[in-house]
């Protein structure tokens, strides 16, 4: 057996002298991290377009995880009872990473620094897939998975992104910039 493609769940195992493939597919996690001040609107759209791909047959499975328990909002809502960051991810594991109001400030803070940890040190760019959404590329710039890629932001945020991540290609204009497993959207 082997996998069809770097970040792909798909795996096509042959059988007997006559070539005939057997095609399995397993079912992907879609992890959405919160960071701290998470904007709810960043959050709240993603989560729910999935739910109603999920009643509609999309086999997926969604997990809401943060580096703390609790995190605020954009608003003056609390969201408790986060499970943790995970330890491992699957193969084709979708992660996706919410922006924040007062990204500035917040994206240096322990909370965030535990989601770049994390970044670095489970996410695979070769076996995972991730998506920020408007302030999350920071994070992704953080840890270096911007790197001579092209990638998107909040319109008013796209200088500070080329000024902090130099070797990242900001774009203007832009909704969403895709390249490979990386995908960054405004």
């Amino acid at each position: 057996c082997h996998a069809s493609s770097r970040a792909s769940r798909v795996l096509y195992c042959q059988f007997g002298d006559d070539g005939c493939a057997l095609r399995a597919v397993l079912k992907p996690t879609i992890y959405m991290i919160l960071p701290p001040t998470v904007m709810l609107l960043d959050m709240a759209g993603p989560l729910e377009m999935l739910r109603i791909a999920q009643r509609f047959g999309a086999d997926i499975e969604l997990r809401v995880v943060a580096p703390t328990a609790e995190v605020g909002t954009s608003l003056p809502i609390y969201i408790s009872g986060l499970a943790p960051l995970p330890a491992k991810l699957q193969r084709g594991d979708l992660v996706v990473i919410p922006g924040v109001l007062d990204e500035a400030a917040v994206y240096h803070g322990e909370a965030a620094q535990a989601i770049v940890a994390f970044l670095k040190n489970v996410f695979d760019i070769e076996q995972h897939e991730i998506m920020s959404i408007c302030s999350g590329a920071f994070l992704l710039g953080q840890a270096g998975l911007l790197d001579g890629n092209n990638c998107t932001t909040h319109h008013l945020l796209t200088d500070d992104l080329r000024a902090e991540y130099p070797h990242a290609q900001g774009s203007d204009n832009r909704v969403l910039a895709e390249n490979g497993a990386v995908l960054t959207t405004a």
